[in-house]
């Protein structure tokens, strides 16, 4: 009871304004995002490692066919382990994916609110700060449409970071530094690049909370917490830096779906509202938004906030100037600085700012609802409504991201072999494309070189004993994931190969003496010299230089934890400083909590139900408003529905945009590209422009009763004489044979579809 009578009645306020985006999580089928299948897979392989007692390896011996992958070595682990966590409970896999999510959310908010009301000593104001964190469109589609659960607890632990070195420099005590470095530890073993974007604004931060206090401490904590998670995580980030260029992420990042330039985004795309959803389109567009409102408040607090000197003007300015660097990032006239900075490509796609920027820019709105001073019970209402009319200029907006497709098709119980599944369709060791494979595979494996080898077999039967010379006999002596001994006897000396990858890490003893192992060419697999005779070799995975320092710095970061333990367990605890000031009134959260319930009574009612501005359904036939409907049929596979075609008149060197509206008739097994040519009235193409994956979307993946937006920006060549043009789809497949239009179709006989009709002239 004494703890219900300390917690802040805000909190209540805040959960419940939260309820709405819960709700799109509570559906039993989880939200088909785009990175959601590589987690669940990823998390089924990491159950079977820990059933067979591998706790943490950096080594994943199932992944890729059975052949290995560093997964762990480069991938930061803390989600996947946190999804185990909750499936060890007693939860199935997609379940204990949905609750994470869930959590994610939630910790997003009430970080958020929680460091707002630390810095800004504000329930109200923490209000605004936990809503417009959350309802930021890039964060609250990250576990939903985006399905990256990885960087959803990095953003839900971004705020709690902020927090906690604003409470470690408050009030430095050995348990709050403590739990700084943790949470900051956390951070940086969540998401790659949500770390590597957040940890300058962490540091901007602590040196601007020094300017402010003008003491040493004040400086001195904040940036030791930053030490401490730096030391505490380096188990994992010091060995992904060093041995980056063993693998294939350069050819990776290299792919033109991958380069960053075709990933920014607009001033106009930013700045808008997200479109209404619709239930039936396959691939909707990136939640590349950020609330106008929310910077716009930010700027106008600020520049109350240094009008009245307030406290934390400093902070809050170094948050606002950070999240407009962000957001510049992410727009095409940064390319310049993209193209200086090597190391920002490592982000791949510029549009991953917006979700640390859009949880940074929440505090400097949310300063514009930091009461100076008491109010006059007129004006509080005043105030009231306000923040109230903010809540749902964020929150109206952002409705149209509750509603992703789903994924019924998802293993309720997966086993190794539906992670081989999934891994044959192209995303190898459960990663975008296998970009931590090792550089010296030139020849990259279709499937398991035996039966079993995927699922769970030792090391030691991936020993390829077709290579074994005649009369050499090799028996097991143990079999591990991660290590095996064999007992070998030859007449004379031979090669082994072990169908496992090459890596940093691979050790091999013969006798008890160390054995040179180096990767086989072409195929990058283990390989090692066998002398004559009898001989015991042991093949192991285990740490290289640089593992073992980054070891040893996460031991002596722990070490000091355990210090600062007892340093508290031994101190005197002085009384914490009342807080009172800043819990919300019973009046505000019953208010608060009233509008969150009014939100999702009318998202239940109303927009779930009926077409409506933030939502609208598919009937399986008509093209979206706007369109001009075709519905051609190719191959009886493939329906093309309509388009939204090309200016009619064009002039040479012009570009304009081509829309093409897809739908699968029937389930795909094979991946279709589609050409867009234009031909001269002799039928002569003059222009060609492919789609590898149409809309980003490999058609194997496309689903009856959806519908496939595929864009394309086309230039019309400066040397294209005047004259009159067909514009001609076809849709081909790896082999480059062609799905046959209807007969009747326009464009029939040449085994396409004539979309249009355009005509080039003159410019000007």
């Amino acid at each position: 009871m004494r703890f219900l009578r300390r917690l802040d009645p805000g909190l209540l306020a805040l959960v419940t304004l939260v309820l709405p985006p819960l709700a799109a999580l509570a559906q039993p089928a989880l939200p088909r995002g785009g990175d959601l299948a590589l987690h669940f897979h990823r998390l089924v392989a990491l159950d079977a490692n820990i059933g067979r007692g591998l706790f943490y390896a950096r080594w994943m011996p199932d992944l890729v066919f059975g052949y290995g992958y560093p997964l762990f070595h480069f991938y930061a682990p803390l989600s996947t382990y946190l999804g185990e966590a909750i499936h060890l409970v007693g939860f199935d896999f997609a379940p204990a994916l949905r609750l994470l999510s869930g959590a994610a959310l939630v910790g997003v908010a009430l970080g958020a609110y929680l460091w707002a009301r630390q810095l800004l000593g504000s329930a109200r104001a923490a209000l605004v700060a936990g809503v417009a964190a959350v309802c930021a469109p890039f964060v609250l589609c990250t576990p939903l449409s985006r399905g990256s659960i990885s960087d959803a607890v990095a953003l839900a632990l971004l705020p709690c970071a902020f927090w906690s070195l604003d409470r470690v420099r408050s009030r430095p005590t050995p348990l709050r530094l403590a739990g700084a470095g943790l949470t900051l530890a956390a951070l940086f073993l969540s998401h790659n690049v949500t770390a590597m974007l957040t940890c300058p604004v962490l540091i901007l931060y602590a040196c601007a909370a020094g300017l402010e206090a003008r003491q040493a401490r004040a400086w001195f904590y904040p940036l030791a917490a930053i030490a401490l998670g730096l030391v505490l995580s380096a188990f994992f980030w010091l060995p992904a830096l060093a041995d980056k260029g063993w693998t294939r992420l350069d050819l990776f990042t290299a792919e033109a779906e991958y380069d960053y330039r075709a990933s920014f985004v607009s001033l106009a795309g930013l700045l808008r509202f997200p479109e209404p959803a619709d239930a039936g389109l396959m691939n909707p567009p990136g939640p590349y938004h950020i609330s106008p409102f929310v910077v716009l408040a930010g700027l106008v607090g600020l520049a109350g906030l240094w009008r009245a000197r307030a406290e934390g003007r400093l902070r809050l300015t170094a948050l606002w100037l950070a999240g407009m660097a962000f957001l510049y990032l992410s727009l095409a006239p940064s390319a310049w600085l993209w193209a200086r900075l090597p190391l920002l490509r490592v982000i791949q796609f510029p549009f991953r700012l917006l979700g640390p920027a859009g949880i940074i820019l929440a505090l400097p709105a949310a300063a514009l609802f930091r009461e100076a001073q008491p109010c006059a019970p007129r004006r509080l209402w005043l105030w009231r409504l306000a923040v109230a009319a903010f809540l749902m200029a964020v929150i109206l907006p952002a409705t149209p991201l509750l509603y992703p497709l789903r994924d019924d098709e998802l293993p309720r119980e997966a086993t190794l072999a539906d992670v081989s599944r999934y891994q044959s369709g192209g995303a190898l060791g459960t990663t975008s494309s296998g970009e931590y494979l090792p550089k010296t595979i030139e020849q990259l494996p279709k499937g398991p070189a035996f039966a079993g080898m995927d699922l769970g077999a030792g090391l030691a039967a991936k020993l390829d004993r077709a290579q074994l010379p005649d009369g050499a006999h090799v028996s097991e002596e143990a079999s591990q994931p991660l290590r095996a001994v064999w007992r070998t006897a030859a007449p004379a000396a031979f090669e082994a190969t072990v169908y496992t990858f090459y890596f940093p890490g691979w050790q091999a003893r013969l006798d008890g003496e160390p054995l040179p192992v180096t990767p086989e060419p072409q195929t990058g697999l283990i390989r090692f010299t066998v002398p004559a005779g009898e001989h015991r070799i042991e093949l192991s995975f285990g740490g290289t230089a640089v593992t073992r320092l980054a070891d040893a710095l996460s031991a002596c970061g722990l070490a000091a934890l355990l210090a600062l333990a007892a340093a508290w367990l031994r101190g005197r605890r002085p009384p914490a400083p009342s807080t009172t000031s800043a819990r919300a009134t019973r009046a505000d959260a019953v208010l608060f909590a009233a509008l969150g319930l009014c939100l999702l009574a009318g998202k239940v009612a109303y927009v779930d139900r009926v077409d409506n501005p933030w939502r609208r359904s598919y009937d399986g036939r008509a093209v979206p408003a706007g369109a001009q409907a075709l519905n051609a049929d190719l191959g009886g596979q493939i329906r093309l529905l309509g388009l939204q075609p090309l200016p009619a008149r064009l002039a040479p060197g012009q570009a304009a945009s081509l829309v093409l509206y897809w739908a699968a008739l029937v389930p795909l097994d094979r991946n279709y590209s589609v050409s867009i040519q234009i031909v001269d009235e002799q039928s002569n193409k003059v222009e060609q422009t492919d789609h590898y994956r149409p809309g980003g979307y490999p058609t194997i993946w496309w689903r009856m009763g959806e519908y496939n937006r595929d864009g394309y920006r086309l230039r019309i060549n400066v040397d294209i004489p005047i004259g009159h043009y067909r514009v001609l789809a076809i849709l081909y497949d790896e082999n480059g044979e062609r799905l046959q239009p209807a007969p009747g179709t326009p464009g029939a006989q040449w085994g396409a579809v004539e979309v249009q009709q355009i005509q080039v002239v003159a410019a000007g």
